[in-house]
C-alpha cells in the first residue's frame, strides 16, 4: 500500500484481481486473498457448550533461575467441552509457561489439575497425551515439527500406538491415516512423501493440527496457532478449530492477536504478571477491557 501502484492478488495459481493502488482498501485486498468477505474470516459459531471438562486450581510454576520467585502464582480456570477458552496477556505475562507446566513439559511447584472431575497427575508430556490433552506449541520449528522427516511420519508421530503392533510400525496403516488427513485439511504439498520443510508456514501449522486430530483427544492447547500464517490459511485453520468444538473438544487457545480471540472465542482469560487478572464472556469482550487487565491496571471477573 505504501509503493506499489499497482496491486494484483493471486490465490491458489489464479489471477484474482489487479487494482489501482489509490483505488483498492487493505479489506478488499484481504477479502480477494480469502475468497471470503471479511466479516467471515471468523467463522464463529454458536455450539452448545457441555460441562467443565478441564480444570485447573492454584497452578504455580517457580522462576527456572531465580530461587524463590514465581513466574506463574495461583493461576485457576475451566473449560468446558465444546468452549474455545481464549488466553490474552502482554509479553512477559507467562502464557506460555501456564499451559507448558499444565502440559507437562515445564515443571509446575504446585498444582491441582481435573479431567471430567477427576484429579489427574501430569508430570512429563506423554502423561498428558494419556489423558488425551494435546499442546501445538508456539514454536513449531522448534517444537511442532520435525524437520528430517516427511510428512507422514510427522502427522502419525502421536500416534504410534495406533499403527504399530509389537511395537513396529505398520506402514500400511500408517499411509492410510496420514493419507486421509492430508485430505481432509487440504494440505498443499507434492504427497504424503514430501519434507515437511518443502511447506509454507500455513501448511506446515496444518500438519502440526493433524498430529492431534488423529487422536481422540479431549482437551486441545493451541499456542499462537496462527503466527507465521499467511490469511487464506488462518481462515482454514479457525473452521479446523470450529469443527473441534463441534465435536465436544475444549479448546484453550493463546494469541497475541487481539481480533483473533474476539473473532473465536466465547470467554478470555487475561494473565498479567504470571497471575490472572481478567475472566470474561463474550458478552463482555472489549478491546480495552482486556489491555486494562493485561496491563494489571483493572481486574474484571475475578
Amino acid at each position: 500500500m505504501e509503493l506499489a501502484d499497482r496491486i494484483a492478488v493471486l490465490r491458489d495459481g489464479n489471477l484474482i484481481s489487479v487494482s489501482q493502488r489509490k483505488e483498492v482498501t487493505v479489506n478488499q485486498i484481504i477479502e480477494d486473498m480469502v475468497g471470503r468477505k471479511l466479516h467471515e474470516m471468523y467463522p464463529k459459531q454458536q455450539i452448545p457448550v457441555g460441562e467443565i471438562e478441564f480444570e485447573v486450581e492454584n497452578l504455580t510454576v517457580e522462576h527456572p533461575y531465580i530461587p524463590n520467585h514465581n513466574i506463574v502464582e495461583d493461576v485457576h480456570f475451566s473449560v468446558k467441552k465444546g468452549e474455545i477458552l481464549g488466553i490474552s496477556g502482554l509479553v512477559g505475562s507467562e502464557r506460555s509457561e501456564t499451559v507448558n507446566a499444565i502440559f507437562g513439559s515445564m515443571k509446575k511447584t504446585s498444582g491441582i489439575l481435573k479431567l471430567e472431575g477427576k484429579e489427574i497427575a501430569i508430570g512429563k508430556p506423554q502423561d498428558a497425551i494419556d489423558y488425551g490433552i494435546g499442546l501445538v506449541t508456539e514454536d513449531r520449528k522448534r517444537s511442532g515439527i520435525i524437520s528430517p522427516m516427511n510428512l507422514r511420519e510427522n502427522m502419525t508421530i502421536a500416534s504410534l500406538k495406533a499403527i504399530s503392533s509389537r511395537g513396529v510400525i505398520n506402514r500400511k496403516k500408517e499411509k492410510e491415516l496420514s493419507g486421509e488427513y492430508y485430505g481432509k485439511l487440504k494440505v498443499k504439498a507434492s504427497g504424503i512423501e514430501d519434507n515437511i520443510m518443502n511447506l509454507s508456514g500455513g501448511n506446515q501449522q496444518k500438519i502440526v493440527l493433524s498430529k492431534w486430530l488423529m487422536k481422540d483427544i479431549k482437551v486441545l492447547i493451541l499456542d499462537e496457532p496462527t503466527r507465521g500464517v499467511d490469511v487464506g490459511a488462518k481462515v482454514e485453520i479457525y473452521h479446523i478449530i470450529t469443527k473441534l468444538t463441534k465435536n465436544g473438544v475444549a479448546v484453550i487457545m493463546i494469541s497475541s492477536e487481539l481480533p483473533e480471540l474476539l473473532g473465536m472465542c466465547d470467554r478470555i482469560l487475561v494473565l498479567g504478571r504470571g497471575k490472572v487478572w481478567g475472566n470474561m464472556f463474550r458478552r463482555d469482550f472489549s478491546q480495552e477491557r482486556i489491555m486494562r487487565a493485561a496491563t494489571c491496571i483493572e481486574k474484571w471477573g475475578v
